[in-house]
């Protein structure tokens, strides 16, 4: 950053005194190439690394394994609920939402959606076909009376665990 500055001034500004426009577009030129260089050496790509830059660590994403595993095992009807993060398992794995509130700010600070979207989980009629405990469903005081846990240990049956996630599939329930 100094050096843009230091370069953009020498080479921009009016003859100092003291100083010949040689000098100062050569202080503009050095200053420049010394950016150059370090754009060059910082954004150069190890031959090690396929296509992966210096100093760059790819953060895990477990949530596109979990989204492959629900395209391989789904139909385009099925549907979805991920409780209560990573909502973008839904994009991913093609599969519809059931609910308002796909993600979990919307379900801790809008008043009654948590209610709301248990009502829909626990209703045959909008229940989805599949729900992904991408957290556990107790976390951050979501479920503090066990409802929606009580809906997955009634309703559902773990169908595979991918990266730590559980994923239920819906059973029928027996007629009352």
């Amino acid at each position: 950053m100094v050096a843009i500055v230091i370069g953009l001034r020498y080479l921009f500004n009016e003859t100092k005194a003291g100083h010949s426009i040689v000098v100062q577009r050569s202080i503009a030129a050095l200053s420049i190439g010394v950016l150059a260089v370090t754009l060059v050496v910082g954004l150069t790509v190890r031959r090690d690394s396929g296509d992966v830059l210096i100093n760059y660590t790819p953060t895990p994403r477990p949530f596109e394994n979990v989204a492959a595993y629900l395209r391989q095992h789904t139909h385009p009807n099925d549907t979805l609920y991920v409780a209560y993060d990573q909502a973008q398992i839904y994009y991913l794995s093609s599969l519809r939402p059931v609910g308002r509130w796909p993600d979990t700010p919307d379900m801790r600070y809008v008043s009654g959606a948590f209610a709301e979207q248990a009502a829909l989980l626990d209703n045959p009629a909008t229940a989805p076909t599949y729900i992904v405990g991408a957290q556990p469903f107790e976390v951050l005081g979501l479920d503090p009376d066990g409802a929606l846990r009580a809906i997955v240990a009634r309703d559902y049956a773990l169908e595979a665990t991918v990266e730590g996630m559980p994923i239920f599939r819906r059973v029928e329930r027996a007629a009352q």
